[in-house]
């Protein structure tokens, strides 16, 4: 069982887990809504998807290494980073749809992608309490497959779009991520600690935990869409 201290931290990070789920389907469905072609045209520069991809990464360092004592500051750039990964969601929501021979079936792809990955993760929350006696293998499983992450990113510059090799690379990605989210979860939970200045805050720990959801999502996405378009 969770102790006080985790509980508390646990359900906090929940909320704003929920929150930023809210505010990247917004976005999606949004931008989609009202101006699709314009954010298709505009994330059609390679450029511009780095920069952003480089933006997210300064503001998640940002969120997980502040020990600010000014909550709203870090709330703030919690939200920052919600928001850039919203939009580089929707900039990819955008472009598949735009290139969808079924356009509807790529929707339902997304919503099904989002629904598993919510169920996922509400399964390795309830089971954290038990995987917390193995917090030291999941160490270093943890490091592993991070290893094995930074191999396949590398790859991936060099894997041709919508080619067999890249449906298997997107699988590879989809299986670290599901990893990350138990072993990032477990490692969270388990190093909240009520004694320990700074241990159990949920803004970082929904940070990172939020980052692996979004990747799950995306990445099955990636691969219903690839199947649907077959």
């Amino acid at each position: 069982m969770f102790s006080p201290a985790q509980s508390t931290m646990v359900r906090q990070m929940m909320v704003l887990i929920a929150g930023q789920w809210i505010l990247l389907l917004a976005v999606v469905y949004g931008v989609h809504s009202y101006f699709p072609h314009r954010v298709h045209l505009l994330f059609q520069n390679v450029w511009l998807d780095i920069l952003v991809y480089i933006l997210v990464t300064i503001a998640c360092i940002m969120t997980i290494f502040s020990y600010t004592q000014n909550s709203l500051v870090r709330l703030a750039t919690f939200l920052l980073l919600g928001i850039m990964l919203a939009l580089v969601i929707s900039a990819q929501f955008n472009r598949m749809m735009y290139e969808a021979k079924d356009p509807v079936q790529l929707e339902e792809s997304f919503r099904v992608a989002n629904g598993v990955t919510l169920v996922y993760f509400l399964i390795v929350l309830g089971s954290t309490p038990l995987l917390l006696r193995y917090v030291n293998g999941l160490v270093v499983l943890s490091s592993q497959v991070f290893v094995g992450f930074l191999i396949c990113f590398f790859i991936s510059f060099f894997i041709p779009y919508g080619s067999q090799v890249f449906l298997w690379l997107l699988y590879t990605f989809l299986s670290i991520f599901v990893v990350f989210l138990v072993t990032d979860t477990v490692i969270i939970v388990q190093q909240c600690n009520s004694h320990v200045k700074h241990s159990c805050d949920p803004i970082r720990g929904a940070t990172v935990l939020y980052v692996d959801l979004v990747n799950i999502v995306q990445k099955l996405f990636m691969i219903l869409a690839y199947h649907n378009r077959r």
